[in-house]
């Protein structure tokens, strides 16, 4: 019997958004995307990822270390995470008040509408600041550091994303010998507000 030896492909995501700190802009290989592949080989079919972003994305650009960057469609997904909020409100010698402890991002853009599914502790109701962004807030305030916010709230909600296809990706020179059979392939994701 022939030995046919096999290869590892991994996709690394890197990202960077150019002209404002609020985007949000997250990408991920998906195994529901690959017939339930996360891991790929040089002669299989080409790996497919996902980007999420935040509205104010007007254009995304890829720049892999080696093949191509393709559109493959586009697709909702829904997740479900937790949202932790802790602390008070301390207010500056300025008089400005730190409302940071009443807010918690959750891991991708919120499109369409969500669902807390539960909450505990004492925060309140929990509402997304804006549609397209990842951040929510509790309602509850407190500036007393003996009285602070604690709790959590379980919130599912969708998430759009377009697909992509990585191609043109070949077999390095001397893969496949003296251990290298893992190969990782970086795709350098810039958004750009507009």
């Amino acid at each position: 019997m022939a030995n046919f030896p096999t290869a590892t492909l991994t996709i690394n995501f890197s990202t960077a958004v150019v002209g404002v700190d609020d985007a949000l802009l997250v990408a991920e290989v998906a195994s529901e995307d690959n017939d339930g592949q996360t891991s790929f080989t040089f002669d299989g079919p080409s790996p497919k990822f996902r980007v999420y972003k935040s509205p104010n994305i007007s254009q995304v650009r890829f720049f892999p270390s080696v093949g191509s960057v393709g559109a493959a469609g586009s697709g909702s997904a829904q997740f479900t995470e937790e949202v932790q909020f802790a602390g008070f409100g301390a207010v500056s010698d300025g008089g400005a008040r730190d409302d940071s402890y009443r807010r918690s991002n959750v891991a991708k853009p919120v499109t369409g509408a969500y669902d807390t599914l539960f909450s505990v502790g004492n925060i309140g109701s929990v509402s997304l600041i804006e549609a397209g962004f990842n951040v929510f807030q509790c309602s509850a305030q407190s500036q007393d550091p003996l009285n602070p916010i604690v709790g959590l709230a379980r919130i599912r909600y969708n998430s759009s994303f377009t697909r992509h296809s990585l191609s043109g990706v070949s077999k390095p020179p001397g893969f496949g010998q003296d251990g290298f059979d893992r190969y990782s392939v970086i795709v350098f994701i810039v958004g750009v507000i507009g």
